[in-house]
């Protein structure tokens, strides 16, 4: 890794020791503002540069893909996360006991959930964190019994998507299972975002900032659903929220809140995919938010 790498690394993990000897915010606001400079952030990926500067920007409570595994997965699953982020999901599913892989393509991301996941009470030196992109990087045929992504698969474009679910299909054992959350509709904000085709609910893009120009591509069960059911089945719709970031608020001072749609499902067994069936959702019904 560049140098100029290694020194964000090695300050990034130097926040949270001046915290505990009782630097204050402003001290370290202070501190952030002489080191990071424009030369070193502008070395790192966008996402990289994210996680620096801002943090653990969701917390470290586990998200709801995790918590649905933890509760319908016996202990020594093996877990594939896409978009291991800064690894609150990867920690959390390795101290229930899971064999954790995962996958991001940001270099700080790799070497945070790393940190994160080597901290748990039940590491063992197996959990796996690859650097890589999910679009183009194979995963090890009929090994994982469960695949998840929280928050990622709204990213690439749809033709993309369906690059990707093919592969997730075919590293999952026979009834394999899914967990995804991505944002839906409801989630454009006018704030932030344009519509490139005002009649199309579910591309955006972001007019300004950092991400300006980044395309995002909103989901439900309507267009989700064809995606999904040529490689699986028993899919399950849920609609969720998530806080957007923990340092973004609305007009009221409360968080702002992510609208997304979570989708669970298990993979078509040979026959299945064969004959044509087994597809759908369970319900064919959309669970709103629970309160």
């Amino acid at each position: 890794m560049k140098p100029k790498k290694l020194l964000a690394l090695a300050f990034e993990g130097l926040l949270p020791r001046l915290k505990k000897v009782g630097v204050t915010k402003e001290q370290i606001a202070q501190l952030t503002a002489d080191i990071w400079k424009p030369k070193v952030l502008e070395k790192m990926d966008l996402w990289s540069r994210q996680y620096v500067t801002r943090g653990h920007i969701w917390g470290d409570e586990p998200s709801r893909c995790a918590t649905h595994l933890a509760e319908n997965l016996p202990p020594a699953s093996r877990i594939m996360e896409l978009g291991s982020g800064y690894g609150r999901d990867g920690k959390f599913l390795v101290d229930h006991g899971f064999n954790y892989e995962g996958i991001d393509n940001a270099e700080v991301a790799v070497w945070e959930t790393m940190q994160q996941v080597a901290k748990s009470i039940n590491y063992n030196g197996n959990a796996k964190v690859s650097f890589g992109d999910i679009v183009k990087t194979s995963f090890t045929p009929k090994y994982f019994d469960a695949v998840t992504a929280n928050r990622v698969l709204h990213l690439p474009d749809p033709e993309e998507l369906a690059v990707i679910l093919n592969r997730v299909s075919a590293s999952l054992n026979s009834e394999g299972r899914i967990v995804f959350t991505l944002r839906r509709p409801e989630d454009f904000d006018e704030n932030e975002m344009v519509r490139p085709d005002p009649d199309n609910v579910y591309l955006a893009e972001y007019g300004s900032g950092e991400r300006k120009g980044e395309r995002l591509y909103f989901y439900d069960k309507k267009n989700l659903e064809p995606l999904l059911s040529r490689y699986f089945t028993e899919l399950s719709f849920q609609e969720a929220e998530e806080p957007d970031a923990l340092d973004k608020m609305d007009k009221e001072g409360h968080l702002r809140m992510t609208k997304l749609i979570m989708v669970t499902g298990r993979k078509k067994t040979d026959l299945e995919r064969e004959n044509g069936n087994g597809s759908g959702s369970g319900n064919g019904q959309i669970t709103p938010d629970p309160e």
